[in-house]
């Protein structure tokens, strides 16, 4: 058995894995000469229930004049374990612009502050509310199919649980 195979071990690795990952976006966005293409459209934060701890979320809506736009759910990588949320910042804009659905970028819990099955728990439950209240916050949550969702493997098996076995 490795080293990692201890779970103190792990979590303490995991944790300074994660000081590292957001020390390193700070010093990468503070960069001069960085920029990302601006593009049309409005952002809104929210709060998703779920019962292991409440999803914060992005939502970045298209320009466009759709009433009830498709939805597209983004779980950043990090399998579980590195945040990641605003890595995804510029993709979700270029998606919510270009593709002209409403993108919901999920900062998900992770380990070793919330073990397994937490994480993938909570991705199956927020998939679950985006489809289940569309209608209240201005998406297609499953009228014309279910949400399109992207991520590493983790959250599209817990999605695609959500959608169609259950967790």
């Amino acid at each position: 058995m490795s080293v990692l195979g201890t779970p103190w071990v792990a979590a303490a690795v995991a944790r300074v894995m994660q000081g590292l990952a957001a020390v390193t976006l700070d010093m990468v966005a503070r960069r001069r000469g960085m920029t990302v293409p601006e593009f049309a459209g409005n952002t809104d934060d929210i709060t998703i229930p779920t019962s292991i701890a409440p999803a914060r979320a992005v939502v970045y809506r298209p320009a466009g004049q759709d009433p009830c736009p498709p939805v597209h759910v983004n779980f950043h990588g990090g399998g579980f374990v590195m945040w990641g949320v605003r890595l995804d910042d510029p993709l979700c804009r270029y998606l919510a612009a270009e593709a002209e659905v409403v993108v919901v970028n999920v900062d998900y819990m992770v380990a070793p502050q919330h073990p397994f099955p937490a994480p993938p728990r909570q991705a199956f439950e927020v998939v679950r509310w985006v489809a289940e209240h569309g209608t209240e916050h201005g998406w297609d949550g499953g009228g014309q199919g279910p949400p399109d969702v992207r991520g590493d493997r983790p959250p599209r098996q817990a999605s695609h649980a959500a959608l169609h076995t259950g967790p």
